[in-house]
């Protein structure tokens, strides 16, 4: 947490002030990732929520058992067998579409990494509530749970995306593995070099409730006119 002194006394720092944060100075130029063209979008918003009912934990098991086990250490293979539903997504992902005209909504079993892959382009905003997953030895191997299998960073770097934002509603997302010369390499790199050029993701574990109460403020506040940055 930052601190800034204010007169005799201190206070925090993103209470005076909007901040933001870059993984690494590379995301800045143009010339190396994609740049940013302004253009219409099909649709305002496309949420997903492929674990917002208590029934779904066959679901979130296919999830697990389809995802390339080469592909998962040890580690993560462990906490991906402890999957548990997030009851509060479902009113999460409902609550922030109704502020939006063009809003799709998958949810359950619809909520497919192959429904993502496919729809990601030509929507303003993209929301995920979801289950994120670090890798923190091999940060290209962290992911997304979907109800289908997990969606992982080096899947991400090869998408095409165009959206305004990426909202990761999910644990430890901003995490990933700090490389020289490339900077904080994770899920948030990922997006980025995707194309978009805002990402909200979450260096801690998060309460399934309280992220919903969250997020469902930021887009009321985002709906507004406010700033990504000023609306968070």
């Amino acid at each position: 947490m930052l601190i800034a002194r204010v007169g005799s006394g201190t206070g925090y720092l993103v209470d005076r002030y909007t901040i933001s944060y870059a993984p690494s100075a590379s995301v800045l130029n143009p010339d190396i990732l994609h740049p940013q063209r302004p253009h219409p979008h099909a649709k305002d918003l496309l949420v997903l929520a492929p674990f917002g009912s208590e029934q779904q934990a066959r679901t979130g098991q296919v999830a697990v058992t389809s995802t390339e086990p080469l592909l998962l250490s040890d580690s993560l293979r462990t906490r991906l067998s402890s999957w548990e539903p997030l009851p509060n997504s479902s009113a999460e992902i409902k609550a922030i579409s109704r502020l939006y005209t063009q809003a799709l909504i998958k949810m359950n079993t619809e909520a497919t990494k192959a429904y993502f892959k496919g729809h990601a382009t030509g929507t303003r905003y993209l929301h995920l509530a979801t289950h994120g997953y670090l890798d923190a030895a091999s940060p290209m191997y962290s992911g997304l749970l979907f109800s289908d299998g997990m969606l992982q960073t080096y899947e991400i770097f090869n998408m095409a995306i165009d959206a305004e934002l990426v909202t990761l509603s999910a644990c430890q997302t901003g995490l990933g593995r700090l490389k020289g010369g490339e900077g904080l390499v994770g899920l948030t790199r990922a997006f980025l070099h995707a194309g978009s050029p805002s990402v909200i993701a979450s260096l801690w574990s998060v309460a399934d409730k309280a992220k919903a109460a969250f997020m469902t403020q930021f887009y009321r506040n985002l709906n507004r006119g406010m700033s990504k940055a000023e609306a968070l």
